[in-house]
């Protein structure tokens, strides 16, 4: 840890995935935040915030926890998914911008497998509090996991 004065352990934790976080060097006690109304899914830090996404109708929130000891949490946007079986991911990309990747799955209950159909890639317009659809993502690789979503520069990586 570069600043363990600055740093914020966040983690979504049980069945309803629910939220608690810790200021290392400040706090002395977990904070829980059980008023969120809906399952996480995914949590980002970016321009000093936090964003987190979830729920049936896709909604993301935002929250600042590193100034106060408890945090304040505003709604910012949702979007609904045209599909049923999705799986969200939240990404920063250069710690400047959110993008949301929505993958859509085919579930194939006979064989009992899964199968990605598409992607689709969303960027966050802070002003106007809502998805623009990506068509390219440029110099920048998406790694898509089921406990974390990496963005890396493709031109940053030699070989």
């Amino acid at each position: 840890i570069l600043e363990a004065d600055n740093c914020v352990v966040l983690v979504i934790y049980e069945d309803r995935c629910q939220l608690a976080f810790i200021r290392l060097n400040k706090d002395k006690m977990w904070t829980y935040i059980e008023d969120l109304r809906f399952v996480l899914f995914e949590v980002v830090p970016v321009r000093n915030q936090f964003y987190a996404i979830g729920g049936d109708e896709s909604q993301l929130l935002s929250f600042d926890i590193t100034t106060r000891f408890s945090s304040d949490i505003k709604f910012i946007t949702t979007r609904r998914a045209n599909e049923c079986f999705t799986t969200l991911y939240l990404v920063s990309v250069n710690e400047e911008e959110l993008l949301m990747v929505v993958r859509y799955i085919d579930h194939d209950y006979d064989r009992e497998k899964r199968v990605t159909e598409k992607f689709e890639i969303f960027k966050l317009d802070y002003l106007k509090r809502e998805w623009i659809e990506k068509k390219g993502l440029g110099d920048v690789a998406l790694f898509l996991g089921d406990n974390s979503t990496v963005a890396v520069l493709a031109s940053d990586i030699t070989g």
